[in-house]
């Protein structure tokens, strides 16, 4: 490792030794600086900025502020690590100065350009009153708040198992799958020499809730219902009559015995799975990067229809179920009990799908009714523009332009932004699509990138709304790279080198694209001192 790194930062330039822990804390800090220095250079010359944190306690069971940025780089979003800073207690005011240090450090007037604050919903981030949205908006007037929309999703999902006692019941009956599994050696042993027997392969059990992600419970389901299912069963049984473990063990598998081999339980498995497939592809959308308000807006309406199909034809999950039995009671080869008929297992779906739509509707209720918000989506979304009615288009964005200018009318002005203009520059930006459609067919990004040019008053609001986050999935993924740097052998760790580390490994390059050119000149002025 040690020669991998001599290599890679052209040591030999200033002669200065690096096999031990001070010298390459030296390194670490000068391509970090570099990295802070070239971040600070895209938010000085960004028009508008959001800022996303999310609070965490790490292995020295101190409690931090992970900071992000939301940014244009060349007219595509950009969401930047900005540091990691300890806060001096959990509350308000110790979240926010926290932020305010981390912001100041790449940005000096960073508060002139943010435009919104997004966090994972917790009170003390999104209140109104003592929390750090409140406390900043006293300082930043037109400043909005955004609730990420993973988190939303995700619990909405929560409400649903919540509410359906037959889907909270499967949850609960993977997780016992999981624990029976990971706390037992023996019955891992068991379960891969019973596979062995059937020469076929046992996979490990998912834990169905180990992180906040929908896509968890589908990685468990998926393992269970198509690869596990009939050597899990098998094994379940066997240690039901077995009488060599504990008690507790062998009523779990008497209990989970029973509900596999339930012709309802087994169909309202693969009822879940499709619930979760639909709610986990809208989950991984809504964590990408780039995702704005208007395909947030879109994926939902996908969602919603995607389920209420499933009260007209089951999905694909239950329908291979219900193909693969058919009038039989054999699944996998294991023996069913049918306990339930096709119109008891329609009425749970039924009941279920009607349950997930609610909670999805009601958790993003917001995102429809918030007139900042719809604005945004209305003027980012090119494919919606009516240019099919000429009556239509005419009249189409002008308010939403207006109302996003009544908000955000002081960082607006700041670039000398023209309502006038803006709205001639918006009707002829909406005939010329309406000439050349083909551009209706670009991404959201490449078709406000090719405009950025020629507009300029509606370059400067478009920018303002696609900085807009919509999520903060970044922030989880630097908690977890937080993780991965900071384990046990290592919870003496300075906040300011973790904050280093995790620039480097967030925001640096790959080993290949690294050059020592710029951090070795920064290294060199620090030895000469």
């Amino acid at each position: 490792r040690h020669t991998r790194f001599r290599n890679v930062t052209g040591v030999q330039t200033c002669a200065l030794p690096i096999f031990n822990d001070k010298a390459c804390k030296t390194f670490v800090t000068a391509i970090a600086g570099q990295l802070k220095h070239e971040l600070s250079s895209k938010l000085q010359s960004s028009k508008f900025i959001s800022v996303m944190a999310d609070s965490a306690c790490d292995v020295g069971v101190r409690e931090v502020e992970d900071v992000y940025a939301c940014h244009l780089v060349k007219g595509e979003i950009e969401n930047s690590f900005v540091g990691l800073k300890a806060c001096e207690n959990s509350k308000a005011p110790g979240i926010k100065a926290a932020v305010e240090t981390a912001m100041t450090e790449v940005c000096r007037d960073w508060k002139e350009k943010t435009v919104a604050l997004g966090a994972d919903g917790a009170n003390v981030m999104l209140g109104e009153i003592s929390v750090v949205y409140g406390l900043l908006k006293q300082e930043i007037p037109h400043i909005i708040k955004v609730h990420c929309v993973a988190h939303r999703l995700e619990l909405s999902f929560a409400d649903t198992l919540s509410d359906v006692p037959v889907l909270k019941d499967v949850k609960e009956m993977l997780q016992g799958i999981w624990k029976h599994y990971h706390y037992s050696a023996k019955a891992v042993r068991e379960l891969k020499e019973l596979a062995e027997s059937m020469e076929v392969r046992a996979y490990k059990a998912i834990k169905a809730d180990g992180t906040r992600w929908v896509p968890h419970m589908q990685r468990a389901l998926n393992i269970l219902l198509s690869k596990n299912f009939q050597v899990a069963v098998l094994h379940f049984q066997h240690t039901s009559q077995a009488r060599d473990a504990s008690n507790q063990m062998q009523g779990r598998a008497v209990n989970y015995s029973k509900k596999f081999t339930s012709y309802k339980f087994v169909a309202i498995m693969h009822l879940l799975l499709d619930i979760v497939d639909a709610l986990s592809k809208v989950s991984l959308s809504f964590q990408e990067n780039g995702i704005t308000i208007s395909r947030v807006q879109d994926n939902l309406t996908a969602l919603l229809a995607k389920l209420e199909s499933f009260k007209e034809r089951p999905g694909q999950q239950l329908n291979s179920f219900l193909t693969e039995v058919g009038d039989g009671n054999t699944f996998k080869g294991i023996e069913l009990q049918r306990d339930a008929d096709r119109q008891a297992i329609n009425a749970i779906q039924t009941s279920a799908v009607n349950a997930a739509m609610t909670f999805i509707q009601e958790r993003f209720e917001g995102m429809e009714t918030d007139p900042v918000l719809s604005a945004a989506a209305v003027l980012t979304n090119h494919r919606g523009w009516p240019v099919t009615d000429r009556h239509r288009l005419l009249l189409h964005g002008e308010n939403e332009i207006q109302t996003l200018h009544g908000h955000f009318q002081v960082p607006l002005e700041q670039h000398n932004f023209s309502l006038h203009d803006c709205l001639d520059e918006w009707m002829s930006l909406k005939f010329h699509v309406q000439r050349v459609r083909a551009e209706l067919e670009l991404r959201q990004s490449e078709f406000w990138k090719n405009k950025f040019m020629f507009c300029k008053d509606d370059s400067i609001l478009v920018e303002l709304c696609l900085v807009i986050p919509c999520q903060t999935a970044c922030c989880e993924r630097g908690n977890s790279c937080m993780n991965r740097i900071m384990t046990d052998w290592r919870s003496t760790l300075n906040v300011s080198t973790i904050d280093e580390l995790m620039r480097i490994a967030i925001n640096g390059p790959s080993h290949e694209d690294y050059t020592d050119r710029k951090s070795t000149r920064l290294n060199s002025s620090h030895v000469s001192e």
